[in-house]
């Protein structure tokens, strides 16, 4: 019989709480983009800054799993991951909608000669499909530079149109907003990026090199996002009365030598005098096992939550690392903590045994 038994997430408690999930991690992803951006006209620290907004996203929307009970980790992954993207995409959000200002005024201005020309006042609908049209044309490479000219020229009046020494420009087929901003996307991949220290002249990079970097900030920035929301989706509930595990954390030392093999089988094999025959544990004993136990707040009864930790020395000092973690039946966590305690008061003998569970906070 194995006594340590999986954590399985309950899953969703209310099938509204996915669009709510989602609309918050998009909102809190737009956010933290906006300040990134704002920060990045300043300053941007490769790989650093796109993991921050991963985190900031990461924090919030594990936040909103919590307050929601959502217990379903690929759904807190997805929404979180999305969110993730939103924050990253800001820059070439705003600098898209900047570019269809500036070019916008200048059309504006542009139309002004036109209807000297031509009696024709160019109408905002028209001017936005020349806006779309010269971003598509920048993203393409486009070196007719006069074509271009004419051929806005020729949308702005919407009729053809002869301008300098080209034949006659009809106007061309509107392509879209979509179409427009996946030519902001690659003229802006055309222009590259450049890598070196603050105040110092970059290394270039080229479009591809440019494309690649943008790939690996991006799965940084969304993936962050999405792990740390799969852990809080992830912790421990109690099924009887639907309330997340306690954050507050309990030890429980432990007499056996921190490997699984001589720690993690007894205990999930339910060999509770194994746990406790090292009990207790000579002064300065630099490497131990310990059971961190978490409570529901609220039922006595409900299965413990604990992970089996192993503390070893080393030089950077005293290390843990969770080898195995789990749901322990709350008698049979209650055995351990009396046979340790036993262990330790016969041992001990005049002394008092205390409380062998120890709060860590």
């Amino acid at each position: 019989m194995k006594h340590l038994k999986p954590v399985v997430p309950a899953g969703l408690e209310e099938p509204g709480d996915v669009p709510l999930l989602l609309g918050a991690c998009l909102v809190i992803g737009a956010l933290v983009g906006a300040i990134g951006w704002g920060i990045g006209q300043f300053i941007w620290l490769l790989i650093i800054f796109p993991m921050a907004m991963g985190f900031g996203v990461g924090i919030a929307g594990g936040a909103v799993v919590k307050n929601r009970r959502v217990r379903a980790p690929l759904v807190a992954m997805a929404c979180a991951f999305l969110g993730g993207v939103v924050a990253w995409s800001m820059d070439i959000n705003i600098g898209y909608v900047q570019m269809r200002g500036a070019i916008t005024d200048d059309l504006t201005a542009y139309g002004e000669t036109l209807q000297a020309d031509t009696g024709v006042t160019p109408t905002p609908d028209a001017i936005a499909m020349a806006t779309d049209h010269l971003l598509v044309a920048w993203g393409a490479g486009r070196d007719d530079d006069a074509l271009v000219d004419a051929e806005i020229a020729a949308i702005l009046i919407q009729a053809p149109i002869t301008v300098g020494e080209l034949p006659e420009t009809a106007p061309p087929p509107p392509v879209g907003k979509l179409a427009s901003f996946e030519g902001f996307v690659r003229f802006r991949l055309s222009l590259g990026t450049s890598i070196g220290q603050v105040g110092q002249d970059g290394t270039p990079v080229g479009p591809t090199g440019t494309l690649a970097l943008w790939i690996v900030e991006l799965l940084l920035c969304a993936g962050l996002a999405a792990f740390m929301a799969r852990e809080a989706a992830m912790q421990p509930s109690c099924r009887a009365c639907k309330e997340w595990y306690s954050d507050e954390v309990f030890a429980t030392v432990l007499g056996v030598a921190p490997r699984a093999s001589t720690f993690v089988e007894p205990l999930d094999r339910g060999e509770i005098p194994t746990l406790v025959e090292g009990l207790p544990l000579p002064p300065g004993t630099a490497n131990f096992s310990a059971l961190m136990a978490r409570h529901c707040p609220k039922c006595d009864d409900a299965p413990v939550y604990v992970e089996a930790t192993a503390f070893t020395q080393s030089k950077k000092g005293t290390e843990n690392k969770a080898l195995k973690r789990g749901l322990l039946d709350h008698r049979y966590y209650a055995e351990i903590l009396e046979a340790a305690a036993a262990k330790e008061a016969a041992a001990a003998e005049a002394s008092e045994p205390g409380d062998r569970e120890a709060s860590l906070g």
